[in-house]
């Protein structure tokens, strides 16, 4: 499977295999990745400079795993900024060189679509 991977896409089926390699096999498959990275981009790094704006920690969804999620009428701490807010952190962010955004929060679909329209001029 790693040599087909030096000259070919892996399947989704082979990657979901090597997800879960352990031992020997591990240390093949990072040799394997290591030497694709060398041919694809040699040494480079790259970067780029993000934000994350958590416009809420409200969330209907109630997963268990979640210790961030609160509840509009009952966690005191419980927010939604307006628009207004996530624009000014968004604008702040840019100032300081982010170029990259990452929205995130309950399910208020609308609310990031219209941030998009006005920041982003859709």
């Amino acid at each position: 499977m790693l040599d087909k991977a030096l000259d070919e896409p892996i399947s989704y089926e082979d990657a979901n295999y090597l997800i879960n390699v352990g031992g020997s096999d591990l240390f093949a498959l990072i040799a394997t990745a290591d030497y694709l990275r060398k041919e694809i981009v040699g040494n480079n790094v790259t970067f780029i400079n993000n934000c994350n704006i958590n416009f809420t920690n409200v969330c209907t969804v109630k997963c268990g795993f979640c210790a961030f999620a609160r509840d509009l009428g009952g966690d005191h701490d419980a927010y939604i900024l307006t628009d207004e807010e996530i624009l000014n952190k968004a604008s702040r962010a840019v100032e300081n060189g982010a170029r990259e955004f990452c929205l995130m929060g309950g399910f208020f679909l609308m609310q990031i679509l219209n941030i998009m329209k006005i920041y982003l001029n859709y």
